[in-house]
């Protein structure tokens, strides 16, 4: 009885220690996408976009020259510039300002930008990539595309909500290969 008694005793010890539970995110599977071709009469390029992006007008600008990719499933947009060239001028501008844009405007948030270049001269088609590092930067991948004589075009994948890039890894790793896919399928008229 005293045996008894005694376990059931130290059954009731009471453990009023809390343990936390570890940090985790949603497990975010995205499949391979099919592509489209985007291919309008009004601009002078073609390219390839995934099946899950919707090609939009931009509503901030009447510019007809200026348009997004919404891939609203995962929060994010794809907002692309086209500029005709003029001058040499514009375009060193429009390079540098492509530069501190991916630089400058994110330096508070940013851990850190890998810069990469591709260049395709049967296609006239040069482009910078700027793969943006920072869990709390809301342009993770921004490039620009060139045949550094008559067009310029400009892309910058924005998020829609307060960015949380830690846990967002496999989407933007997806939209990143998607929209390097964009460019290397991209071709002027």
């Amino acid at each position: 009885m005293f045996l008894l008694a005694l376990i059931a005793f130290a059954g009731c010890n009471r453990d009023d220690r809390t343990y936390p539970k570890p940090k985790t995110y949603v497990r975010i599977d995205i499949a391979q996408p099919q592509y489209l071709v985007f291919d309008t009469a009004t601009l002078p390029f073609t390219f390839e976009y995934p099946d899950y992006g919707k090609v939009m007008p931009n509503t901030f600008e009447s510019n007809g020259n200026w348009f997004n990719i919404n891939f609203e499933r995962f929060g994010y947009v794809l907002y692309l510039t086209y500029v005709p060239l003029k001058t040499k001028h514009t375009l060193d501008t429009l390079i540098s300002d492509s530069d501190r844009l991916a630089y400058y405007s994110q330096q508070k948030r940013a851990s850190g930008v890998a810069s990469r270049t591709y260049s395709d001269s049967l296609r006239r088609v040069y482009a910078t990539t700027f793969q943006i590092k920072g869990s709390q930067v809301a342009t993770p991948y921004q490039f620009y595309i060139t045949d550094n004589n008559k067009y310029f075009i400009r892309g910058s994948l924005n998020y829609t909500q307060v960015p949380n890039n830690d846990s967002l890894a496999p989407v933007i790793s997806r939209i990143t290969a998607d929209l390097e896919h964009l460019i290397t399928t991209f071709n002027w008229r």
